[in-house]
């Protein structure tokens, strides 16, 4: 006859559920004692951080640096071009207005003297002085030509004239006014210039060359 097992009041637990219960955190077998503190970093390790730091900042303030630089350099290219624009926009305008300052003031020296304190001739001139003052506020300025030396750069020599009273290059009358825009050159001065006689050659002169011309015949 067998004995029958007995009855200890405790109920039978797995062998999974011991597992279950032995990783569960609050199980006194399964907190890990960590008694180990952070290692305390050296005096070198310091430094060399330290170091990297410094280099990383300087990197940084490099490379600012060249931003602003490339910013500024925008900045001041866009604005060149902006007056670039305008001061060619300026340019077309006036020169277009030019031909009819001309024929004005020539409309003006053609007013006859008795005809000039007339109130229509008066409001005319008004008209005239009123466009010049636009185009001075414009930066627009005459060309100084009649008895200064011709300047290539500024005056159109399209007549030339024999003098020996006027020294050779100096401008004898002006013919079309010059204009300069904010000191730029905007229309040259059509003049003409006095240029040194040609020498007479003297007698025995003609008639060596003749006889030269003879005899070749």
């Amino acid at each position: 006859m067998t004995d029958k097992p007995k009855k200890t009041g405790k109920t039978p637990v797995s062998k999974e559920s011991e597992d279950r219960l032995a990783k569960s955190p609050t199980h006194p077998e399964s907190s890990v004692k960590t008694d180990k503190t952070p290692k305390k970093p050296t005096r070198k390790e310091l430094e060399q951080a330290l170091e990297e730091a410094q280099s990383q900042i300087e990197r940084h303030k490099t490379r600012l640096a060249y931003l602003q630089a490339d910013h500024e350099n925008y900045v001041k290219s866009t604005e060149r071009l902006t007056a670039n624009l305008r001061l060619q926009a300026n340019r077309d305008l006036i020169l277009s207005l030019l031909p009819i300052l001309d024929d004005l003031e020539r409309a003006q020296i053609m007013v006859p003297q008795i005809e000039v304190n007339t109130p229509f001739i008066e409001g005319f001139s008004m008209l005239v002085e009123n466009l010049k003052t636009a185009l001075v506020n414009a930066g627009v300025k005459p060309i100084e030509s009649e008895g200064k030396t011709f300047d290539p750069l500024r005056h159109e020599a399209v007549v030339r004239e024999e003098s020996t009273k006027i020294p050779p290059n100096t401008i004898i009358e002006e013919l079309r006014k010059g204009y300069l825009l904010k000191g730029t050159l905007l229309r040259p001065s059509m003049v003409k210039i006095a240029i040194a006689p040609k020498p007479i050659p003297n007698k025995s002169e003609t008639e060596e060359s003749e006889g030269k011309e003879s005899n070749t015949k």
